[in-house]
C-alpha cells in the first residue's frame, strides 16, 4: 500500500493482492520503521459499519476508515477509487495501476492493468 500526504489530503493506493486481502479481512496495514530506537509510523485502511470515509491520527498511526458496504462494492467492481466528501481532510483510496512508462527498479506485477495502455 502506498501512502501520499500532501497538504490536507491523504491518498492510499492498493495493489491487486492488497485489495483482495482488504476484501477478505476488512483491514490492511503497513509500517514505516525509522530504525533502531526510533518510532514507527503505522498506516492502515479499515472497513467499519459506518456511513462516511474519514481519517484519524493517534499514537504514530494514520488510520483511514471506509464504510464496509462501500468497501465491499469497491473491491468487487471496476471502480477505481473511494473518496471522502465535504470539507476538512480529503481522502482518496485507489487501486494502484501499472505505469504507462516503465520505471527501472519498479516491480508492477501486482498492479492493476492500466486502462489507458497494455501495461500490467
Amino acid at each position: 500500500m502506498k501512502l501520499r500526504i500532501r497538504g490536507n489530503s491523504v491518498r492510499l493506493r492498493l495493489t491487486r493482492s492488497e485489495v483482495e486481502e482488504f476484501g477478505i479481512t476488512g483491514k490492511i496495514e503497513e509500517t514505516v520503521d525509522f530504525g533502531p530506537g526510533k518510532r514507527k509510523l503505522v498506516y492502515a485502511l479499515e472497513a467499519y459499519p459506518g456511513e462516511r470515509v474519514f481519517g484519524d491520527y493517534e499514537e504514530n498511526s494514520i488510520r483511514v476508515f471506509v464504510p464496509a458496504e462501500q468497501a465491499r462494492l469497491w473491491v468487487i467492481s471496476d471502480s477505481v477509487g473511494v473518496e471522502s466528501g465535504g470539507e476538512g481532510l480529503q481522502i482518496l483510496i485507489e487501486k494502484d495501476f501499472a505505469c504507462l512508462n516503465e520505471r527501472p527498479g519498479e516491480n508492477e506485477d501486482d498492479s492493476f492493468p492500466n486502462p489507458k495502455g497494455a501495461s500490467g
